[in-house]
Formats: structure tokens, C-alpha cells, sequence
């Protein structure tokens, strides 16, 4: 009976061990898990913010650069305004005949003030009647006079240039 009682209390040992084991390891294991998953969750916020902070950077980019609309408008109506915002170096773009183009350097003396007042209803005049027509494109803006039945094809380029302000760089006059 002894012999018999010892080796059950063996056994009653040997299974608490395996248990205390057993309880260990899914305690070790689960702190482990825990601690990965916490691990990726802060990750996760950091990632997050790492975003947050580009995306709040892209737009404060894009707010830094003047608004395109704002600056046509006072452009058109303001002499003084147009000769600040015109290039130094204003390129000029023709075709003095069929064959040639001409490209020449002014600077922004050699223009007058640009009266763009007559755009907006210049589709309606009698004679030389073109319509207007805006397009952006990846580094500019792009004003184009284009004529109805007549062969007014003007267009004056605009591009962001000194501390994120617009200016004209460019006018092409392929009219014929």
C-alpha cells in the first residue's frame, strides 16, 4: 500500500509539474502575443501619423502657393498689379511668316497694360471674335485666345515662379 501510494502521489506530482507547465508556457505565450500585437498597434499609430503629418505638410504646400483664380482676377483689372506680376524676362513667340518661328526676349517694359476686360464677351463681337479657354497643365496655367472663323490663336502662359506667386513667362501669337 505504501508502494501503491507513493507511486500515485507520483503521478498527482508529475501531473501538477506538467500543468504548472503547461500554465506557464500559455501565460509566456500570451505575453508574448500581447506584446507583438501592442508592438504593431503602436506601429500602426506611428505609421499614422507619419501620414497625417505628410498629408498636413502637401496641404500646407499647396496653401502656400497663391490661388490661381485670385491673382487672374486682380491681373486683369490692375496695371500696376500686371507689371509686378509680369516676368523680368517675358519670352515671345510668332510666326513672322509660314515657315519661321521667332522667338524674342522683352522685358516687362516693352508691354502696355493688357486690357482683358473685352474676354469676357469678346465670342459675341461682330468681327475678330474669339473665345477664351483656361488650361492647367502640370507646371503652368495656360490662357488661350482663340478665334472664331478668323485666325486669332493667342495664348499666354503663366507659371509659379518667385516665392510660390504667379507670373506671365511666355505669350505665343500664332495668329495669321
Amino acid at each position: 500500500m505504501i508502494n501503491n501510494n507513493v507511486n500515485s502521489r507520483f503521478w498527482v506530482v508529475k501531473i501538477y509539474t506538467k500543468f504548472n507547465t503547461y500554465i506557464s508556457n500559455l501565460i509566456l505565450i500570451s505575453l508574448i502575443l500581447f506584446s507583438c500585437n501592442s508592438e504593431i498597434k503602436n506601429t500602426d499609430k506611428k505609421d499614422n501619423s507619419n501620414i497625417l503629418n505628410k498629408n498636413h505638410i502637401i496641404e500646407k504646400e499647396k496653401n502656400l502657393i497663391e490661388d490661381f483664380d485670385v491673382f487672374f482676377e486682380r491681373y486683369r483689372r490692375d496695371s500696376v498689379f500686371q507689371k509686378e506680376r509680369t516676368n523680368d524676362v517675358l519670352l515671345f513667340f510668332s510666326y513672322p511668316d509660314e515657315e519661321n518661328l521667332k522667338v524674342s526676349k522683352h522685358t516687362k517694359e516693352d508691354f502696355d497694360f493688357f486690357d482683358y476686360t473685352e474676354d469676357d464677351l469678346a465670342y459675341n463681337k461682330e468681327s475678330n471674335a474669339y473665345k477664351v479657354k483656361l488650361e492647367v497643365e502640370t507646371d503652368s496655367i495656360i490662357y488661350y485666345r482663340l478665334g472664331i472663323d478668323n485666325g486669332i490663336h493667342m495664348f499666354e502662359v503663366y507659371k509659379v515662379v518667385k516665392n510660390d506667386k504667379w507670373y506671365l513667362t511666355a505669350i505665343h501669337d500664332y495668329s495669321h
